[in-house]
Formats: structure tokens, C-alpha cells, sequence
């Protein structure tokens, strides 16, 4: 992950629904709804991927079903701390979601991979051609849905343990977090594994000797 991807995640994961949130609350919004107006940024940035690549990604199709998740409870029960504590349980759904992956065509890491892929009929081949490779996206999927089960655990603990604003503020820190963290260690390890395979694939030099010419 590049410095200046880092900066746009923080600042649509981060910067935007916190001040969006702050924005609401100093306007005497109601907490639930502040909450789900800072939750609306989420369908603000899967438009504008929409409008720049024509497509919506995994990770965009989770964003709209965390959001409805959100609004679905807030519309129930008009519980701040309930439509709070619903991101760490979706959190854990996405966690089973993933491991569920692991018995379809591709993993969640190999689905990502390929959605960012500049070329994906060449990760096709490399997928295909690659019992390894398969190996790896394998198990870390399997480290995602244990960082994403973590990452539950901990959220549920700040919603019912820390005042209502300091929850809004640490989960909405805790989520990009773990993300960034478990993305920086699937890019590392999935290019290491494309540059090993390149490099057995190379061909060797030959280190015979030419025959010598016959005159």
C-alpha cells in the first residue's frame, strides 16, 4: 500500500464520518442518526468508484450491505448503542463470510486481488497454473477472518465499555486499521510469491561451454 492510498483510506474511512458525525452532533442531531449520517459517507465513496471504474468491488459490496445493516437497525429500534454495536457484528459476519469463501471458486484475498489486478486474465493464469499461490490466498483468508474476529471482539468491547462518542471514535479508528494492516500484509506476501514464481519460471543461463568450432 502506497503512501497516498494510505492517505485516501484514512480520509474516507476515517476523516469523513468522524467530522460527519461531529458536523450532526454540533447541529443537536439525534445520536442514532448522526450515526447513520456518518454512515452514509460509505455510499459517497462507492459511487465515486463506481463513476470512475464502472464497477463496485467486494470490499464496495460490503460497504452498501454495512450501511443497510446500519440503517436497517436504526429504523428498529432507534438505539444509538445498538446501531453501534451492529458494525462489530457484521464485522464477525464478514468473517464467516470469508472463510465461507474458502470452498468457492476464490478465496476472499484472491477475489480482492484480482478485482485490483491491472491485468486479471494474468492472475487467472498464475491462479491456475499455481498450487502455491492457491495455498497462500488460502491462508490468508483464513488470517482475515481471524483478524476480522478479533477486530469484533474488540469492538464490542469499546461500544459497551467506552462513552458513546469515544466508541464512535475508536471503531471508526479500530476497523481501517486492522484493514490496512491485513491488506499491507496480503499485497507483501502476494508479490513475493509473484516474484518468486517469476524467478523460477526464468530461464537459466548456460554455464557449458560453446563447442569449440571445427575448422
Amino acid at each position: 500500500m502506497t503512501f497516498r492510498s494510505l492517505l485516501r483510506v484514512l480520509g474516507e474511512a476515517v476523516v469523513l464520518p468522524l467530522a460527519t458525525f461531529a458536523i450532526l452532533s454540533a447541529a443537536r442531531v439525534p445520536e442514532v442518526w448522526a450515526l447513520v449520517g456518518s454512515a452514509m459517507t460509505s455510499i459517497l465513496v462507492v459511487a465515486g468508484r463506481y463513476r470512475r471504474t464502472g464497477t463496485v468491488s467486494t470490499l464496495g459490496l460490503i460497504m452498501l450491505a454495512r450501511f443497510a445493516a446500519g440503517l436497517a437497525v436504526a429504523l428498529g429500534t432507534g438505539d444509538a448503542t445498538l446501531t453501534l454495536a451492529k458494525d462489530p457484528a457484521f464485522t464477525a459476519l464478514v468473517a464467516c463470510g470469508a472463510l465461507g469463501t474458502l470452498f468457492a471458486g476464490l478465496p476472499l484475498t484472491a477475489r480482492i486481488r484480482r478485482e485490483l489486478a491491472a491485468h486479471p486474465a494474468a492472475f487467472d493464469e498464475l491462479w491456475r497454473d499455481g498450487p502455491g499461490y492457491r495455498r497462500l490466498h488460502r491462508r490468508l483468508t483464513v488470517l482475515w477472518a481471524a483478524g476480522l474476529l478479533l477486530e469484533s471482539a474488540a469492538g464490542f468491547a469499546i461500544v459497551y465499555t467506552v462513552d458513546f462518542t469515544g466508541a464512535v471514535v475508536l471503531t471508526r479508528l479500530l476497523g481501517p486499521g486492522v484493514l490496512i494492516a491485513l491488506s499491507a500484509w496480503t499485497a507483501y506476501r502476494d508479490a513475493d510469491a509473484v516474484r518468486d514464481r517469476v524467478t523460477v519460471a526464468a530461464p537459466r543461463p548456460s554455464t557449458s561451454d560453446p563447442m569449440p568450432e571445427r575448422g
